[in-house]
This record gives structure tokens, sequence and C-alpha cells, in this order.
């Protein structure tokens, strides 16, 4: 007999609403579940979710790769990237 029940998908999301994916992409780039979270979003919501949530996708980043510890250098690269590319179209 059929059931009646729906498969739900649903993303884990942290307590300050980053969800893992996103983080994904912030971290790793558009790869696996980074690529899931820049297909369903506009650049513009990317944008948006990096300046909201920057300071924690930095921190936990850095608490996962303590090798890689020059966390202001990480941010300040990725708005200097991100102006310049602005600045030549």
């Amino acid at each position: 007999m059929p059931t009646t029940r729906k498969r739900v998908a649903r993303g884990s999301v942290a307590r300050d609403g980053l969800s893992e994916d996103a983080y994904m992409f912030f971290s790793s780039g558009p790869f696996f579940e980074g690529e899931d979270f820049e297909a369903r979003t506009s650049e513009s919501e990317r944008k948006a979710t990096w300046l909201k949530h920057r300071e924690a996708i930095i921190e936990r980043y850095h608490r996962e790769h303590p090798e890689q510890h020059d966390r202001k250098t990480w941010g300040e690269t990725l708005e200097r990237l991100e102006a310049e590319s602005d600045a030549n179209e």
C-alpha cells in the first residue's frame, strides 16, 4: 500500500543561520555542497551572505585549519579581489 509520507530534504543550519553548504562554498569553493549553494543562490545573495557571516566563516575555518592562522589577510584579500572585480566591470 502506498504511503502518504513525503521526503523532505533539510539542510543543516548552524545557530547563526549559516547553512553547512554555504560554509563549504565560502571555505572551499563551489565543490560538492558548495556547488549546491552556488546553484540555488544569486551572486547578490552570496555577497549578502558573505557580508553577514564572514566573521563566523573565517573563525570556523581557522578553527578547522589552525595552520592557516592569518585571519585578517584572508578576509581582506577576498574583499579586495571583489572590489577589483567590480571596478573592472
